[in-house]
């Protein structure tokens, strides 16, 4: 049991990484300057566009993956604070 938890945890943190890494990605990874605005605009919409089901996917199952182990972990209701911050 040990084991799975561990292992859906790892997963947890692997889907979250992935999805804050291509949010940060899009956010800072072009640069401004290099671009004429209009440019620039069509660069990080087709950039956003691109992800538009993936993101949301990896993080609905990233989600899915907290709730699971915050209802293993979490069977005190002192521990329901912690079960949402695991989740947000």
């Amino acid at each position: 049991m040990a084991g799975l938890i561990m292992i859906l945890q790892i997963g947890a943190l692997v889907l979250l990484s992935l999805v804050v890494g291509s949010m940060f990605g899009i956010w800072r990874g072009y640069e401004v300057a290099a671009y004429r605005p209009e440019t620039f605009i069509e660069v990080h919409q087709g950039a956003v566009r691109g992800l538009n089901t993936l993101l949301p996917a990896l993080a609905a199952l990233a989600l899915a993956l907290c709730l699971v182990l915050g209802g293993w972990l979490g069977k005190s209701r002192a521990s329901l604070p912690f079960m949402f911050a695991r989740c947000c």
